[in-house]
């Protein structure tokens, strides 16, 4: 188990800009400049979807487009944080 970020950031000008992600299940009503989801092995879980779908398919399937996805809390990291409780 693991969890990834998703997170778009572009250089204009010595300005940071952060994409939006625009979930197509909210219809455009609610953005974000991050998103963090649940991966298990090669599949992600976010309750946003009606179930798990590989990894691969995620962004396209959550928000219609890819997006850069980087380990946020890696599986040995969760695997050390669930040991203690």
């Amino acid at each position: 188990m693991s969890i990834v970020c998703l997170n778009k950031v572009e250089d204009r000008g010595g300005n940071r800009f952060h994409y939006p992600l625009i979930p197509k299940k909210y219809g455009g009503r609610i953005t974000w400049t991050k998103h963090y989801v649940c991966c298990c092995g090669s599949v992600a879980y976010d309750p946003m979807l009606r179930e798990p779908v590989p990894i691969e398919q995620y962004c396209r399937q959550a928000f219609g487009e890819d997006f850069p996805m980087e380990r946020f809390v890696t599986e040995e990291a969760m695997r050390q944080y669930l040991g203690r409780c």
